[in-house]
């Protein structure tokens, strides 16, 4: 297996140096990985802000890599670790310079929608239906409400929810983001659901960086490639607030 080398010190600005930050690259993926089972892939990891998988417009198939990025640079760390045992190779994502990442964020926090009262929630257990959902957030008025599900009928673990109010929408926020719910292994991600402008962001963000690492300048002598069984879902963490099973029915 040809090994991946790492950058030297003279790399151009256009490539830059790779950097740790929040945003992984991931190769060897099959042909007929998507942007949603890309992130149920990596969702186990930490929260993901996106997720992005390469496609060939000709064929409408994976060209093979994808990104995904996390909210924090630990959650990244523990994505790599866990993914390089696998059949992956997994990289932090190369950035066009070492503040990028700092300026990635800030402008998504600048098109944030303040007025935004969807919210958007992730790691649902499969059995949890609408009525247990719409449950979970009384006494505050949802107007609107869906599970994502597979053609299947099968939950994919991600739902939104509008609220009557923005004080509302961030209430739920408060009270849910990282706590456990009954027959889950990891605890809910909950947040404001990305507005228009930051999904088009994201959007463009994937292009540039599919553009980059597409032209052969990304490396890593840190990349690895060992088999070994997949790792057993996290298990809570002591102190982690566990939802009352009684708020579900």
């Amino acid at each position: 297996m040809p090994s991946l080398s790492s950058p030297s010190p003279s790399t151009s600005s256009n490539n830059g140096p790779i950097q740790p930050s929040t945003n992984i690259y991931i190769r060897n993926l099959s042909s007929t990985t998507t942007d949603d089972s890309l992130y149920q892939m990596c969702k186990q990891y930490g929260t993901i802000v996106s997720a992005k998988a390469m496609v060939d417009i000709r064929t409408n198939e994976c060209k093979g890599f994808g990104f995904v990025m996390y909210e924090t640079e630990e959650q990244a760390r523990k994505a790599i670790d866990a993914l390089n045992k696998l059949k992956y190779y997994v990289s932090f994502a190369r950035s066009s310079t070492p503040s990028s990442q700092e300026s990635y964020s800030s402008r998504l926090k600048n098109l944030e929608d303040s007025t935004s009262m969807n919210i958007y929630i992730s790691n649902l257990p499969i059995d949890v239906d609408e009525k247990q959902l719409l449950n979970l957030f009384k006494p505050h008025k949802v107007l609107s409400h869906r599970i994502l599900r597979n053609e299947d009928g099968v939950s994919r673990g991600v739902g939104f929810a509008r609220f009557s109010t923005r004080a509302a929408a961030q209430s739920v926020i408060d009270t849910y983001n990282n706590t456990m719910l009954p027959n889950s292994d990891h605890p809910l991600q909950v947040r404001f659901a990305d507005s228009v402008a930051q999904k088009r962001l994201k959007s463009q963000i994937a292009i540039v960086n599919g553009n980059r690492h597409r032209s052969g300048s990304v490396g890593n002598s840190d990349v690895k490639h060992v088999q070994s069984p997949p790792q057993q879902p996290q298990q809570p963490q002591l102190g982690q607030p566990m939802i009352n099973i009684s708020l579900m029915k």
